[in-house]
């Protein structure tokens, strides 16, 4: 049975999956600048060797982006990339993910997450987390939501004063309600 994990950029098992990177043909690249700040899918094949890597970081547009997605050229056929691909696409995974590189982001600035939850968005249910930190010593408050809706994931993002939650919040809260999707 194949098998995959998530890593994040944090991992001592994030080399495993950079050194299988550059085994596939069509990347054979190391260590780059998205390595930084990103996670990974580590795949298996039946016998526990690793078989395929992708990378999934947020870049200089605050976008979700999926890098590398290959398999070694002898483990092809087994749906390695198809399991990998799914893996990267579920939202409420990508939601963990993404807090774990903000938490290292954000480590100089007390960072603390308060937790995981959903919120609604026009509609729609969307995965996300909401954290405290420290800017300048003023206590700030933070949420961060992804939502995927056919093969477009949205990312939603909202920081405020923490002395101004109570009256920034329902203001968020109907700007969200409000959201129209073609």
């Amino acid at each position: 049975m194949i098998r995959a994990k998530f890593l994040s950029s944090m991992s001592e098992q994030s080399d495993t999956a950079i050194e299988l990177r550059k085994r596939v043909p069509e990347f054979a690249t190391g260590r780059d600048e998205g390595d930084e700040m990103a996670f990974y899918a580590l795949a298996y094949d039946e016998e526990g060797q690793p078989a395929g890597t992708s990378r999934l970081r947020i870049d200089a547009q605050d976008r979700f982006r999926i890098d590398f997605l290959g398999v070694l050229p002898e483990k092809r056929g087994m749906y390695i990339g198809d399991l990998m691909a799914r893996m990267l696409l579920n939202q409420k995974d990508i939601a963990r993910s993404s807090e774990k590189v903000v938490a290292k982001a954000m480590s100089d600035v007390n960072y603390s997450l308060l937790g995981f939850r959903d919120r609604n968005i026009g509609g729609k249910k969307a995965q996300g987390y909401c954290y405290n930190y420290d800017k300048d010593g003023i206590a700030m408050y933070g949420e961060s939501f992804c939502l995927k809706i056919k093969k477009t994931l949205y990312y939603f993002h909202f920081y405020c004063r923490d002395s101004m939650k109570e009256d920034s919040i329902p203001v968020w809260e109907g700007m969200l309600n409000e959201v129209k999707w073609l």
